[in-house]
Order: C-alpha cells, then sequence, then structure tokens
C-alpha cells in the first residue's frame, strides 16, 4: 500500500507550480487592465463634461463672447491638463 501512496504522491507533484503559472497567465493582464480601464473612462468623462461647458459658454457668451481660440485653450488647460500631468 506504500508503494501505492508514493506512486500517486509522484504523478502529482508539480501540479502546484502548473495551476499557479496558469492563474497568473489570466491574472496578471486582467490586473493591469484594471487601471487601463479606469483611465479610459475618466477621459470619457472628461470628454464630456468639457463639451457641456462648451455648449455651455456659447449659450450664455453669444457673439460677443471669447474667441474660438480662447475656448479651446480654457478647455484644454481646465479639463486635459492635469489629467496629462499626472501621468
Amino acid at each position: 500500500m506504500s508503494e501505492q501512496k508514493a506512486h500517486l504522491a509522484n504523478r502529482n507533484r508539480g501540479n502546484a507550480t502548473v495551476e499557479t503559472i496558469l492563474i497568473a497567465m489570466v491574472m496578471v493582464p486582467v490586473l493591469s487592465g484594471v487601471p487601463l480601464l479606469g483611465k479610459l473612462s475618466d477621459m470619457g468623462n472628461a470628454t464630456a463634461q468639457s463639451s457641456r461647458y462648451l455648449a455651455w459658454e456659447h449659450t450664455i457668451s453669444g457673439r460677443d463672447g471669447k474667441s474660438e481660440e480662447d475656448l479651446r485653450k480654457e478647455v484644454r488647460n481646465r479639463f486635459f491638463v492635469d489629467r496629462v500631468r499626472n501621468e
């Protein structure tokens, strides 16, 4: 009976290593992808917020308001510069 147990022990040797490698191959891309999805979502939110701001500025300022170049600079500085500097 001890020979049978020894044979089973030898047959199962290395299973934990293989399982760890397989799990790591799946989990590493998943865990590294979470921050990338967060950044993508953040940029989408900033884009939507900046478009709302531009629509509001055009609505309240009319023709005598800020120029297109001034608005472009203001939106870039207000909504996107901090995100680029923090990366």
